[in-house]
């Protein structure tokens, strides 16, 4: 009896730990914390995703059986040279700077980055080989809610004074985003600042919610949560958010699916923004806006546009054509940035280790020309690998799915110009890990 009991007890723990159980933990860990943009803790970082941290440390549940794709080989390419070529760059600035020790430091941030980044892309690939697509969607519609439900609290805060209301966001934001911006204004969710919590509502939250309009009936809690999600992405008062927003709903209306409800989406939130910038005419659109119309530039504007210009007007000044190696922006910024926007730069980077706020402007000074390609490479493969789907998706909201990954793509790239600054960004991977998952499953079917 006793040994017959022993057997069981062995059958009970291997079915909770078996690959498939904890893959599953994993998944929902690492998506239901995709919207907490910071450690709750200090750090010389920017931000540091939750997400990316549990996919370092998840990474060895994953390291077998990994199925090789085009998709796969061309991160790996990317990541493989940007490390070399970072190796090489490295010893040969502790012959040239002065700066040894924050050089190498700043190599150790942006190195650890990358792997977070490429190490997420591998733990989303193998959890999404092996829980279905639309569980995913739905998991993902979930990790929003409680960044939506924030936002309404910040909105009853602005635009009523409700006291209670800024009690929790100024409290909740205090624990899990110390370093964050808060405002009455301006809604931010769990992210750094609200331009962040906009880019995270367009690339992440509206395009599943659009695949689940349309593959299911609509109710009540639907209109709820697309309520409560116009709200939230009105209160950002964030350009860079409506410019997202446009660059995915005009990509719907050429490549579809269904482009007419694209454009009635489109209409309605262009009506809502507009009303809430005509109510509370003191916001962050206006602003922006009137300082550009005047001919001037703020902060926010002159660290993205130089973030990602900087680099490629310096080209023939400078190394960036060939590359600095990771993390050599921090010792060579004078060299890429103007010398008349250092300053008001700086005054909002770490002052130890200054860097750009694009990642398409930080490849091309850190990994050069080549890394650059490689690295647009990447996103080359993956619509190549969802038009692939597309081509063979059946009339079971499969074309549905896999157009809206396509779309999410295309809002993914075009953040990397302008307001993504982070090779850890764990959304950046994640459309690219659903678009990879899908086509090896859709391979091994085929085989």
């Amino acid at each position: 009896m006793k040994a017959t009991e022993a057997v069981r007890t062995d059958i009970r723990w291997q079915r909770i730990f078996s690959e498939q159980r904890v893959l599953g933990l994993i998944g929902l860990a690492i998506v239901l914390t995709l919207h907490l943009q910071a450690m709750p803790v200090e750090l010389k970082i920017q931000n540091f995703f939750i997400s990316s941290a549990i996919a370092l440390f998840a990474f060895p549940f994953v390291m077998r059986k990994i199925p090789k794709s085009p998709l796969l080989t061309s991160i790996l390419v990317f990541s493989a040279f940007v490390f070399l070529h970072s190796v090489v760059a490295l010893v040969a600035d502790f012959f040239v700077t002065p700066y040894a020790e924050i050089r190498f430091l700043s190599w150790m941030r942006q190195f650890f980055a990358l792997l977070a980044g490429v190490m997420t892309f591998l733990v989303f690939r193998a959890v999404f080989l092996r829980v279905p697509l639309q569980k995913v969607l739905f998991l993902l519609l979930i990790a929003a809610i409680p960044g939506l439900v924030l936002a309404f609290m910040n909105i009853l805060w602005g635009a009523f004074q409700v006291q209670w209301a800024r009690d929790i966001v100024v409290g909740v934001r205090s624990v899990l985003t110390p370093e964050g911006s808060t405002s009455a204004l301006r809604a931010s969710g769990f992210a750094m600042e609200p331009s962040s919590f906009a880019a995270l509502l367009v690339i992440l939250f509206f395009p599943v919610l659009f695949v689940r309009l349309l593959n299911h009936s609509m109710r009540l809690r639907d209109l709820l949560l697309i309520g409560l999600s116009l709200l939230a992405f009105s209160w950002t008062f964030s350009l860079t958010g409506v410019l997202l927003l446009m660059v995915f709903g005009v990509s719907g209306l050429i490549f579809g699916p269904r482009r007419p409800l694209f454009a009635q989406a489109l209409m309605i939130i262009a009506a809502l923004v507009i009303v809430f910038v005509v109510l509370f005419p003191n916001n962050q659109i206006l602003r922006h806006a009137g300082v550009l119309i005047a001919g001037g530039a703020n902060v926010s504007f002159t660290d993205r546009w130089y973030g990602l210009a900087a680099p490629f007007l310096a080209m023939f000044d400078s190394y960036s054509m060939i590359g600095y190696g990771l993390g050599g922006v921090a010792t060579h910024f004078d060299e890429l940035v103007p010398k008349s926007v250092q300053a008001e730069i700086l005054a909002v980077k770490w002052k130890e280790f200054p860097n750009l706020a694009t990642i398409i402007g930080r490849i091309f000074a850190e990994g050069g020309a080549i890394g650059l390609m490689l690295f647009l490479a990447i996103f080359w493969v993956a619509f190549r690998q969802v038009s692939i789907l597309i081509r063979h998706a059946r009339e079971d909201g499969s074309f549905i799915t896999y157009a809206t990954i396509r779309l999410s793509l295309l809002a993914v790239l075009a953040s990397l110009f302008f307001a993504t600054g982070s090779y850890h960004t764990p959304f950046i991977w994640l459309w690219l890990a659903m678009a990879d998952s899908e086509y090896v499953s859709h391979r091994l079917e085929k085989s």
